[in-house]
């Protein structure tokens, strides 16, 4: 390589002088940069937190609604309810009501147009009502629920209500899947609602019904009025913020003053954001519409000479509705203190950097000598010259002293390295530039994690040359079952062992190869136990966990010391479900994933939801029992009464889980996972939760 032309003495004095002709007009430049930047960062930060914030309480006061809708469809479609039983009807829906406090109708609305809900009044009292449609009007009875659980009539009259005729029965009858409404008013009330509806077939497909959860947008309001009086407590930019909601099709969902409506009585609507009298809401829909609401979308606006930033957010595609997030703040509020901040740094700098100029010309020579010399003593050393350098080299400055004796260090250590390796070979990988790569794939693989049950305290009660002699059955048993069910072995940590499925060589149908896998291993082990009972030492038992998910495989490791492994979540998470087999009392735990993978090839049941150390999001996990072909016809026939169970007590509806899960116990073993579900389910109802996910925070993970 040819020598540059440039030393390191010219190039040093040459830049530092050149720094300062242009300094103030850099530091004028930067502070102006540096003010955008953080300001940007700042709204972005700001409008996040209160988009995220906004969108997790609404989502939390409709999420009842996918699972409850599903569960009086699934109950109907298996015979449990039947909708023309309207007493049956009718107390069902007083438990849904009962059982979702954020609800304010549960509703079933029949293909005839007649109508059947439980209710909360503006008293927070409970009410049924029962609308039989008649070839004119409708028959309407309403009953007053009683404190002591019994049913008073407080109204009979006919009316000409129609179920048929509310804006959310053609969402119903075409929604297959939960569906939403758009915004409407209550024809009881007149008050601002939305609804969650599910279509309701009979066995040959015709339309049975409609089931519905009503919500007020009232509430929303509420959440949005809490949020700015936060923001007013916590002061800075957050005080002057305002948050939003809009539906899709641009009717105001909630506004922090409550304005959702005009007019009263039979007069009254819903206002669209396009007509609020509020400026500040009415300009920021107009700017967000004209950028797409479709996407997250940041933008100006004004409002009398008054300068707005504004970000649009839709929320997230799922089975909530489809509504969008407006978040609003004066750009004062973000940029007066910012400009005042850079423009103190700025003067400060400019003396600062004028004062390190003049010194840094002094330093220049002292710097520059040693460094010449030190830069060809590292080129001599590149080439393996490795004499010792000359003993007048030395230098008052720490880090090129520090330098120079890291020079001398690596100097004598590649001496000694040249005694090992032939010094002409690495001179010619120096000089040709070679260099090995490590590197690995993306891939969706099964990952299986096994942990021998109790192993220090076998550890200390027996001699080391026993202990290894007496594992040794289990790990080559377990070694043999992974190897013919075309897994790899990736290594083995004390007492562990690690594998993984579908790498380097792919496999058609991973996921169930690991679970044929753990179970042959089981089998295996209790056999193994019985040869340990007969030679009087401690029986080996084993948790094993299994997930699937995408990692990245391939070499990992240094240059001269490899491991063809894996690494990510979803090897995490196996470890994770092998440690909580302990929890529940199971030799066999595996993911959703997996379980989706394997399909009907095993039978497995789901026994909890939990959130495993290192995530946020929960997931449901099962537990393995049998392959298909070798379950027995009573173990298969429980799989869909368990599944619907598990969806209840999901869906927070413990009675029926409990209720299913009871009548599935009575050949379980006292130990059974189920058991203890169904202890909890029954729980919960006594004691039921507030904010109800599915999943119960305690310890390092979640039971």
């Amino acid at each position: 390589m040819r020598r540059p032309p440039i030393t390191i003495r010219f190039a040093l004095i040459a830049l530092l002088l050149a720094c300062v002709l242009p300094l103030a007009t850099g530091i004028g430049v930067s502070a102006y940069l540096n003010s955008r930047e953080t300001m940007g960062l700042l709204w972005r930060d700001l409008a996040n937190e209160l988009v995220e914030g906004a969108r997790e309480k609404t989502l939390r006061h409709v999420e009842a609604g996918a699972g409850q809708l599903r569960l009086h469809r699934i109950s109907t479609d298996s015979g449990e309810l039947d909708p023309a039983d309207h007493e049956q009807l009718l107390d069902t829906l007083q438990r849904c009501l009962l059982a979702h406090p954020s609800v304010t109708w549960c509703s079933y609305g029949a293909a005839d147009g007649s109508y059947f809900s439980a209710y909360r009044t503006f008293d927070n009292e409970i009410r049924r009502t029962r609308r039989i449609r008649g070839e004119d009007d409708a028959e309407q009875t309403d009953w007053l629920l009683q404190p002591d659980g019994s049913l008073e009539a407080v109204l009979e009259l006919r009316t000409d209500f129609d179920s048929r005729a509310r804006p959310w029965w053609s969402v119903g009858c075409a929604a297959t899947r939960p569906a939403w409404s758009r915004p409407f008013l209550f024809a009881s009330h007149r008050q601002p609602g939305i609804v969650h509806t599910l279509r309701q077939d009979h066995p040959d497909g015709t339309l049975r019904g409609v089931w519905l959860l009503e919500y007020e947008l009232s509430r929303i309001a509420g959440f949005l009025r809490e949020m700015k009086e936060a923001a007013r407590q916590r002061g800075g930019p957050f005080a002057e913020a305002n948050v939003f909601i809009v539906s899709d099709n641009g009717t105001v969902i909630g506004h922090p003053s409550g304005e959702t409506v005009l007019g009263s009585g039979d007069a009254t609507r819903l206002i669209p954001a396009a007509e609020h009298p509020d400026d500040e809401i009415r300009q920021a829909y107009r700017s967000a519409g004209e950028l797409g609401l479709d996407k997250r979308q940041r933008f100006r606006f004004d409002v009398e000479g008054v300068s707005f930033l504004g970000m649009s957010a839709p929320f997230e595609a799922g089975e909530g509705p489809a509504w969008t997030t407006l978040v609003t703040v004066p750009s004062e509020a973000l940029v007066g203190p910012i400009r005042k901040s850079n423009r103190a740094a700025a003067i400060i700098a400019t003396g600062i950097t004028l004062v390190s100029v003049l010194v840094s010309l002094v330093l220049a020579e002292r710097l520059a000598r040693p460094l010449s010399r030190l830069a060809g003593d590292l080129e001599r050393i590149g080439r393996l010259e490795l004499q010792d350098a000359s003993t007048d080299q030395h230098s008052r400055i720490r880090e090129i002293a520090e330098m120079m004796a890291a020079r001398d260090k690596m100097t004598g250590g590649l001496r000694s390295f040249s005694k090992y390796v032939p010094a002409r070979l690495v001179r010619q990988l120096i000089s040709e530039g070679q260099e090995a790569t490590l590197g690995g794939e993306i891939r969706e693989l099964t990952i299986f994690f096994s942990d021998i049950v109790g192993f220090t305290g076998m550890g200390e009660s027996m001699p080391i040359p026993d202990l290894v002699d007496h594992l040794a059955g289990h790990f080559e048993q377990l070694s043999r079952v992974i190897g013919e069910e075309s897994g790899v072995v990736d290594k083995f940590i004390g007492d562990s062992v690690m594998a993984f499925w579908g790498a380097p060589h792919r496999v058609e149908n991973h996921a169930l190869s690991a679970c044929r896998a753990a179970l042959r291993a089981q089998e295996q082990l209790a056999a193994l136990r019985e040869t340990q009972r007969q030679r009087g030492r401690p029986e080996v038992h084993a948790r094993i966990g299994i997930n699937s998910g995408e990692v990245l495989v391939g070499n990992i490791g240094a240059e001269d010391r490899m491991n063809y492994t894996v690494i990510g979540d979803a090897a995490n998470v196996a470890s994770r479900l092998e440690q909580r087999c302990k929890v529940h009392k199971v030799p066999i735990l595996i993911g959703e994933r997996t379980r989706e993978l394997a399909g009907n090839g095993i039978v497995a049941f789901p026994i909890d939801k939990v959130v495993v150390k290192g995530r946020e999001q929960g997931i449901v996990v099962h537990q393995l029992l049998a392959l298909r072909q070798d379950a027995s016809a009573k173990l298969s026939a429980m799989e869909v009464p368990v599944q619907t169970a598990f969806d209840a007590y999901l869906a927070g509806d413990f009675s029926t889980a409990g209720r299913i899960l009871s009548g599935l116990l009575i050949d379980l073993p006292q130990e059974d996972p189920l058991r203890s579900l169904e202890a909890r389910c029954r729980e919960l109802e006594r004691n039921p939760p507030v904010d109800w996910t599915g999943v119960i925070r305690s310890g390092f993970e979640s039971a």
